[in-house]
C-alpha cells in the first residue's frame, strides 16, 4: 500500500522565510550550489542527493485562519497535508499555538513542527496549551537548512507509516467482524438443524448426520481458534508493549474484545456438538461472569417470545468445574425450559451462593450434601402460568418423579453429579418449573490472583506447532520477554531441534496435533525419556477432555487452549516451570551465545 505524502503546509508572516523554505524544500536550478553544500552535509558523499531528497510539495499561509482553510480544503479534496510547519508568533490575529488547535481540529493526524524562539512561550507553556503529542516538534529559532530538511523527510515518513497501519488495522477488523459473522451463522445454522431433527423424531441415519456435522464444526472450531490464537496474540501484545495513542488504542481494544467474543463463540459451539464425554479438566469460573457471557446465546437459542433474565446479588460466585461442561449444562436446562413454554413465557436464571452450616441442614436438603458453601444456579421458568392449583393433569407433575424425568434432566444430573453437587426439580403451582443446582464452591489461590505472573528470562524455548503464524506469535512474545526461541512445524523437525540443542532447552510448548500421524504427545515421551524432568506445555483448538491419552491437562498448568493471549502464555509458562523438577544448576537458564537468535535470521 503506497500511503507517500510530501505535502506541507507552511504558516508564517514573514516573506524571506517563506522563501527560506521554498529554497530548502523545493529547490531550483538556480540553487545547485546550496544544494551541493547541502549534501555534503547531510548525506554521505557516494550518494545521489536528488535520488534520496522527496519532491515536496509546499503551500504557503500568512496566518492561522488562513492556514486553517487551506488545511480543510485539502480535506475536502482527498490531498491532506502530511506535515505542518507553523511560525509562532503571526501578528495580527491567531497565534501558533492556537493555529495548531483549529489545525488538528480539521485533521487530527497532521505532523506540527512548531518554530519558536521560546520569547512568546516557553516549553513547559506548549505543553500545557497543545498537551504532550507524538505529532509535534518544536524547531528552536535560527534554524539550520540541514534540521529542516530532515525533519520533513521523517515527519512526511512517519506520517505515511501511521497512515498505513491505520489502514491495516481496519482491515484487520472487517476479517475478524466477517469471521465472527461467519461462526455466528454455522452456530445458528447448527441449532436449528438439530432442532428440526429432534422435532420430527429423526432416525438413525439421520443422526449419524447430525454426528458428522458435529464433527465438521469440532473442526472448524478448531482452525477458527488457530487464526484468533495468532489475531488475540498480536493484539495483546501490542497494547501491552506499545505507548498508543487514543485515536489507536481504541480500535485495537475494540478489535481485542471481539477476538475474544469470537472466542467465547467457538467455546459454545464444541460445547453443543460434544454430548457423550464428560470433561474432566478444570479451572476456576466465575458463575456470574460466564452466565453473563452467555446471555446473547442464551437468548438466541430461546424463542423470540420468551424474556430470559439473569439475577445476582452483584458478587462472584466461583466454582471449579470446566467451561465445556458448564456450558453444556447451562444449554441443557434452557433448551428443556424452552420445551416448556412453547407459547413463550419468562426465563429467570438466579445465581448465588448459600452456607450448609449443620448436619441436619445438609439432611435435609439432600443425601449428597454436606456441610459447606455451596454455588447455587436456579432456572425458574412460566410453563405453569395461569394453571389452576388443583390441576395435575399436566404432564410435568409426573416428570418431577425420576422414574419419568426426560433425558435432558438425566444428562443434566449426571453433570452435576460429577462436579460433586446435587439437582433438584420441582413445580410451583400457578407459576412453573423451577431446577436448582448446588455445586460446591472454590476460591481463588495465590496462582490465580496473579495472572500476570512471568517467567525469569532468559530461557530456551522449543515451540512445535504445524501452524507457522502460531509459532510466530509465540516467538514475537517470547523473545520479547528475552527468552530464546526455536520453532518447528512438524514432529521431525522438532526432534532434529532437539538432538542439537536438548541440554539448552528449559521448556518445550507443543501442539498436540501434528502432520505426519505423530501426536504431541507421542514427541514429548521421546523427550521425557532422556530427561524426565523436562517442562511441557501442551496446547490445541480442541478442549482437554477430548483427548485420551497423554499427561493429566490442566488449563493454565500444563495446557494452553486455543485461543489464548499474552498473559494466559506468560503465566501458563511460569506456571509450568513451578510445577516441573527443578533442572540442575548446570542446566538452569542458561546463556547462549554460540548462535545468532532465531528471530535476527531470515
Amino acid at each position: 500500500m503506497n500511503t507517500a505524502n510530501n505535502r506541507i503546509l507552511i504558516v508564517d508572516d514573514n516573506p524571506t522565510i517563506r522563501e527560506d523554505y521554498r529554497r530548502i524544500l523545493c529547490p531550483s536550478n538556480d540553487d545547485a550550489d546550496m544544494l551541493d553544500d547541502l549534501e555534503a552535509a547531510v548525506f554521505d558523499a557516494t550518494c545521489q542527493y536528488e535520488k534520496l531528497r522527496p519532491n515536496f510539495q509546499t503551500a504557503f499561509a500568512t496566518q492561522g485562519d488562513a492556514a486553517a482553510q487551506l488545511a480543510q480544503s485539502a480535506m475536502d479534496q482527498g490531498m491532506p497535508f502530511a506535515v505542518a510547519i507553523v511560525d509562532i508568533r503571526m501578528p495580527p490575529g491567531i497565534d501558533g499555538v492556537e493555529t495548531v488547535k483549529r489545525l488538528w481540529r480539521v485533521q487530527t493526524d497532521l505532523q506540527i513542527i512548531l518554530c519558536t524562539a521560546y520569547a512568546d512561550y516557553s516549553w513547559q507553556g506548549i505543553i500545557r496549551e497543545l498537551g504532550v503529542s507524538h505529532r509535534l516538534v518544536v524547531l528552536k529559532k535560527p534554524f539550520d537548512p540541514i534540521e529542516v530538511l530532515q525533519l520533513c523527510m521523517a515527519m512526511t515518513t512517519k506520517w505515511a507509516a501511521e497512515r498505513e497501519m491505520a489502514c491495516r488495522q481496519l482491515a484487520l477488523q472487517n476479517r475478524l467482524v466477517a469471521s465472527v459473522q461467519q461462526v455466528e451463522r454455522v452456530a445458528g445454522e447448527l441449532h436449528q438443524e438439530r432442532r428440526h431433527r429432534q422435532d420430527d423424531g429423526q432416525s438413525k441415519s439421520e443422526a449419524e448426520m447430525v454426528d458428522m456435522m458435529s464433527g465438521l464444526v469440532t473442526g472448524i472450531a478448531h482452525d477458527f481458534n488457530n487464526a484468533l490464537t495468532v489475531i488475540q496474540g498480536h493484539l495483546s501484545a501490542a497494547l501491552m508493549t506499545s505507548d498508543f495513542t487514543g485515536t489507536l488504542e481504541m480500535p485495537l481494544e475494540q478489535m481485542l474484545q471481539a477476538a475474544q467474543r469470537a472466542s467465547m463463540l467457538s467455546r459454545q459451539m464444541m460445547a453443543l456438538t460434544s454430548d457423550v464425554e464428560i470433561p474432566t479438566e478444570s479451572r476456576l469460573i466465575n458463575l456470574v461472569e460466564l452466565l453473563e457471557q452467555q446471555m446473547e446465546m442464551i437468548q438466541r437459542v430461546m424463542r423470540e417470545r420468551i424474556q430470559v433474565e439473569i439475577c445476582h446479588a452483584g458478587q462472584d460466585v466461583f466454582i471449579r468445574a470446566s467451561d465445556t461442561l458448564i456450558l453444556r449444562l447451562v444449554n441443557l436446562l434452557i433448551v428443556r425450559s424452552r420445551e416448556l413454554m412453547p407459547k413463550g413465557g419468562k426465563l429467570t436464571v438466579t445465581v448465588g451462593s448459600r452456607d450448609i452450616t449443620s448436619a441436619e441442614e445438609a439432611a435435609g436438603l439432600h443425601s449428597s450434601a454436606q456441610r459447606g458453601r455451596y454455588s447455587v444456579l436456579q432456572f425458574d421458568d412460566t410453563c405453569l402460568h395461569g394453571a389452576a392449583p388443583e390441576d395435575r393433569s399436566h404432564p410435568l407433575w409426573q416428570e418431577t418423579t425420576a422414574d419419568h424425568e426426560p433425558a435432558r434432566i438425566l444428562s443434566a444430573r449426571r453433570l452435576v453429579d460429577h462436579l460433586g453437587g446435587w439437582m433438584s426439580v420441582e413445580l410451583i403451582e400457578g407459576a412453573g418449573c423451577r431446577h436448582t443446582i448446588f455445586i460446591p464452591s472454590a476460591t481463588m489461590d495465590a496462582r490465580e490472583q496473579n495472572r500476570s505472573s512471568r517467567p525469569p528470562a532468559g530461557l530456551t524455548v522449543l515451540v512445535v506447532d504445524d501452524e507457522k503464524s502460531v509459532c510466530d506469535i509465540l516467538g514475537y512474545v517470547l523473545s520479547s520477554q528475552g527468552h530464546r526461541v526455536l520453532k518447528a512445524h512438524h514432529a521431525m523437525e522438532a526432534w532434529t531441534q532437539w538432538q542439537t540443542h536438548d541440554q539448552n532447552i528449559d521448556l518445550v510448548i507443543a501442539d498436540i496435533y501434528l502432520p505426519d500421524g505423530v501426536t504431541g504427545f507421542e514427541l514429548v515421551r521421546h523427550m521425557k525419556a532422556q530427561r524426565p524432568s523436562l517442562p511441557v506445555i501442551y496446547m490445541s483448538g480442541y478442549q482437554p477432555d477430548t483427548f485420551s491419552e497423554g499427561e493429566n491437562l490442566t488449563i493454565g498448568i500444563n495446557y494452553l487452549s486455543k485461543p489464548f493471549d499474552v498473559l494466559d502464555l506468560l503465566s501458563t509458562t511460569a506456571r509450568a516451570l513451578e510445577s516441573s523438577t527443578p533442572p540442575t544448576a548446570d542446566q538452569a537458564f542458561r546463556p547462549v551465545t554460540s548462535e545468532p537468535h532465531p528471530a535476527q535470521q531470515p
